[in-house]
């Protein structure tokens, strides 16, 4: 063969990006590309110095002689390690990836091997992005607390995460591959929701939200609340759905009693309402009837007089009832539904958390719920309490208390309830010991006040306890660095269901106050205070100590 007939095939090998090596029998290279030469580190004249095994690692050098040898017994066209992980090592002694394929040849009477090398290192930097981006995105799936799945166009489960598995009672194994509405759709529900799948696939509607019944290994019903959506494969057909869904069973059924709460709130109102507009109009009656008996007793001035004065006060006390009866039901509507509705969404999301990973989170919304009921429970006491103030039921019943033990438990108590970084700081007076008044009246003096300024104060903010005496009287005072009290607004302060404009969005009653101040009253004590809006508010209580 002539020179000119070889040099064409001489550029094709020299030009292939595949590194090209070709050893004989004893495994000395005999022949290799530039690729070869760039992939490896060598100079061409470097590697015809070298054997095969010279550009391998270390430890597959032992094995691979027996390979070799085992090749040339049958030698043939073929890839070289299908299915395992192959590697070189380069001069500086870096070991790479490779793929290599095989085949044999013969050059002087003499069979050779010419192996046809590819450095695969960044595609199986591209393989691991790819497989722990796959792994991270099924991780996120598993430890999300929605519900993910996803159907063929057949409706067949091709995945779903751990939340899925949990909600429908089934090992993942036991899912994949089923029919999602002959196995987890009720049977009344089926042709439905198979019609919005099928709606869904003809691109009719893109993506749907919807709350739609499932059906667990248990035969329980369980309401979720589903975002779902088309998927496309690269020809903008539709390939499959994807469905993401929240388990709203706990939630729908607190919604439902809270709304049947509301509704027995509005018959009472109504049938409150009405009471007293019958009594009102009763009372007009009464005044009619009296003016027409005061009429005809012209010589009975006096008494005619005292009684329109009478049946005036009566009129305008049951104006009052009926203006009080309004307010008591708006604010009792909306500080019940409140924490209700707090309590509501808890159990929902503790219904969510049922693993030892979301053990925290769970305790989290006990503690809500907790704290929610204490806040019901105070709002009763402070309705009961204002009926046996009104009523004149509550009588202080005076006897020797341990002053300072007393405001101990006090701050102790409504520490534990404040906002992140707030303090109680405690000034005192060794000198107040055994006081005489009415302990329980005190300390809900005491917790009232704490209270108020921890609600209306900002987290990281100091509220000062201050008690001294003198010869004749036992002074208090709590100061905080709250929102404060504008100037028009302090004298209604102690009325009762008086709310502040700039205290509208924080929970309360509008009956502490008026407790507070009807309590030291009770026990001849008289409270007073100062404020500034957003500086801060102090309030001021003296008791006589004469009273033992």
């Amino acid at each position: 063969m002539s020179k000119d007939t070889l040099d064409p095939f001489q550029e094709i090998f020299n030009a292939a990006v595949e590194g090209v090596i070709v050893s004989n029998k004893a495994g000395k290279i005999i022949l290799s590309n530039p690729s070869a030469a760039s992939m490896f580190g060598y100079e061409r004249d470097e590697l015809m110095s070298l054997t095969i095994e010279d550009l391998l690692p270390a430890g597959n050098k032992p094995q691979h002689k027996k390979l070799r040898r085992s090749y040339f017994d049958k030698p043939a066209s073929r890839q070289m390690g299908v299915g395992m992980d192959l590697r070189a090592m380069r001069k500086d002694g870096s070991i790479f990836p490779v793929e290599i394929s095989l085949s044999n040849t013969i050059i002087g009477n003499e069979t050779v091997v010419v192996s046809y090398i590819i450095d695969i290192t960044e595609r199986k930097k591209i393989e691991y992005e790819i497989k722990r981006e796959k792994e991270t995105a099924q991780m996120y799936l598993d430890i999300a607390g929605a519900v993910f799945m996803v159907l063929d166009k057949n409706g067949k489960l091709i995945l779903i995460n751990q939340a899925g598995s949990r909600l429908l009672g089934l090992p993942e194994k036991d899912i994949i591959g089923k029919d999602w509405f002959d196995n987890f759709t009720p049977e009344d529900r089926r042709d439905k929701v198979r019609t919005i799948f099928k709606r869904i696939l003809k691109k009719k509607t893109p993506s749907r939200s919807l709350d739609e019944y499932i059906i667990n290994s248990k035969g329980e019903r369980r309401i979720v609340s589903w975002h779902i959506a088309l998927i496309l494969d690269e020809n903008g057909k539709p390939a499959s759905l994807i469905g993401s869904g929240v388990d709203v069973t706990d939630q729908k059924s607190a919604e439902a009693a809270l709304k049947r709460s509301q509704e027995k709130l509005i018959i009472y109102a109504t049938e409150l309402e009405k009471k007293v507009s019958e009594r009102t109009k009763e009372l007009a009656e009464a005044i009619n009837n009296l003016e027409k008996i005061n009429a005809e007793l012209q010589d009975e001035v006096g008494t005619r007089i005292r009684a329109e004065k009478d049946a005036r006060i009566a009129l305008e006390k049951e104006k009052e009832l009926n203006e009080l009866k309004s307010r008591f039901v708006s604010l009792a509507s909306h500080e019940f539904r409140t924490p209700l509705s707090t309590i509501s969404s808890s159990a929902s999301l503790i219904a969510r958390y049922d693993n030892a990973e979301t053990l925290e989170k769970r305790q989290k919304h006990i503690v809500r719920i907790k704290n929610n009921v204490n806040n019901l429970t105070g709002l009763l006491n402070d309705f009961l309490n204002l009926e046996k103030v009104e009523e004149g039921k509550i009588v202080a019943t005076y006897e020797k208390i341990d002053f300072v033990e007393l405001v101990n438990e006090a701050v102790e108590e409504m520490q534990a309830n404040s906002k992140a970084g707030q303090v109680i700081e405690l000034e005192s007076d060794s000198s107040v010991t055994g006081i005489y008044l009415d302990k329980q009246m005190l300390k809900n003096i005491f917790l009232n006040l704490l209270s108020n300024a921890i609600k209306y104060s900002p987290p990281e903010s100091i509220i000062k306890f201050k008690y001294f005496s003198s010869k004749d009287n036992l002074q208090i005072e709590v100061a905080d660095q709250g929102i404060g009290i504008s100037t028009p607004e302090q004298s209604h302060l102690f009325t009762r269901f008086f709310r502040a404009k700039n205290a509208s969005g924080i929970q309360g009653t509008g009956l502490g106050l008026y407790l507070v101040k009807k309590y030291v009253e009770e026990m001849q004590g008289s409270i007073t205070f100062t404020s500034e809006l957003e500086q801060g508010t102090t309030f001021t209580i003296q008791f006589p100590l004469n009273n033992g």
